[in-house]
């Protein structure tokens, strides 16, 4: 595949990846990943030789390796402040990340305005006995380095506090992002070689660095998409689970649902204090003779199936109108982690599902 038709791939690829992420995005903080995608995209647009040919035809000078070279490490600047924000939990300032975005693009304009006269051809070609021109190749490659590492070292930092539903697209991205440190670990070694000895070999025989930079691109893009989507998939999977244990814990103890508000994170809040409370108040009604019991029937249940069962058996001595237990249970071990009570309403509905397995098969056998 030649470069006109990986640079066409990487423009799909990342228009595409913009697009899809814009449309998912709801916060400012979610901004970061569509917008520095852009970038990409535009950087990867400027590798077109049409669109190369046309910019140096109309600007008289390699306008378009700056403004390529540009957008590239500001969008690797902005999506790397997305998943340190994402998998980690930091939200970097954004003065902070704008003004590294600035920074380095005012650098990168300064450096190459003032190594002027240039020429309309390739940029590479022009750089000898312009000294400004070591500074900016310094900035983008200490700066697209910089970000591609911090991208890498936030995945693999948060990857043991996921599960693997929620790791693989951060993995594949992080390893796209190796590669893409690899590519300007290349580029840099060959500079320096054709700095040293322009007529000579290049320093790093065999590698294509445009496949490299190819390869990054696709794994980068599909990695962070596919996040996004097993995430989404996930956040689903576990709303259901909380609205079941929603509806059944304060149905058992009569609590009062307050009204909907517009504010999800309020509604979320008054959801989760009123699932504790009912937990709470259930725990008192459950015996040490439901846990021997179960313990017997069940040799080896999760616990979140073990408390489901004692809920229902909770919420059934609730109803009969029994006196609380001498010897509440204690829940609080198995509900430390922010997806226990997701876990817990999933065990609630296989309960359920079992139970009307059970009632039709005797309705089929009578």
């Amino acid at each position: 595949m030649n470069g006109e038709a990986l640079a066409w791939v990487a423009v799909a690829t990342f228009l595409g990846a913009t697009i899809w992420t814009a449309a998912r995005a709801r916060t400012r903080s979610d901004a970061f990943l569509p917008l520095g995608l852009a970038c990409v995209t535009v950087a990867s647009a400027l590798r077109i030789p049409a669109v190369v040919t046309s910019v140096q035809q109309l600007t008289g000078a390699p306008v378009d390796a700056v403004a390529r070279h540009t957008a590239l490490v500001v969008g690797c600047v902005l999506v790397s402040s997305w998943v340190m924000q994402t998998l980690t939990g930091r939200r970097p300032k954004t003065s902070i990340v704008v003004g590294a975005c600035l920074g380095a693009g005012i650098l990168l304009i300064a450096a190459f305005s003032a190594s002027a006269p240039w020429l309309a051809t390739d940029m590479d070609t022009q750089t000898e006995g312009k000294p400004l021109m070591g500074v900016y190749w310094a900035v983008y490659y200490g700066t697209f380095l910089c970000a591609t590492a911090w991208f890498a070292y936030s995945a693999a930092r948060s990857r043991s506090r996921r599960i693997w539903q929620l790791r693989w697209g951060t993995d594949l991205a992080a390893v796209g992002a190796v590669l893409a440190m690899a590519w300007a670990i290349v580029s840099i070694l060959t500079l320096l070689q054709q700095t040293r000895d322009p007529d000579g070999s290049l320093l790093v025989l065999g590698v294509q660095t445009r496949y490299l930079i190819a390869a990054s691109s696709v794994l980068a893009t599909v990695g962070l998409v596919g996040q996004l989507t097993s995430a989404a998939i996930h956040a689903r999977y576990q709303r259901s689970g909380l609205a079941h244990l929603h509806r059944y814990v304060t149905a058992a103890v009569s609590a009062t649902v307050p009204p909907q508000t517009d504010d999800r994170t309020i509604d979320s809040y008054h959801r989760t204090i009123q699932i504790l409370d009912a937990i709470g108040t259930l725990a008192h009604y459950s015996t040490a003779s439901d846990r021997a019991s179960l313990a017997a029937r069940m040799p080896a249940p999760t616990p979140e199936t073990l408390v489901a069962h004692e809920l229902r058996m909770s919420a059934a001595r609730l109803a009969n109108g029994e006196p609380r237990s001498a010897s509440p249970a204690n829940w609080t071990e198995h509900l430390t982690d922010e997806s226990s009570l997701p876990r817990l309403g999933r065990a609630l509905m296989t309960l359920f599902d079992q139970a009307d397995d059970d009632t039709h098969g005797s309705y089929a056998t009578s």
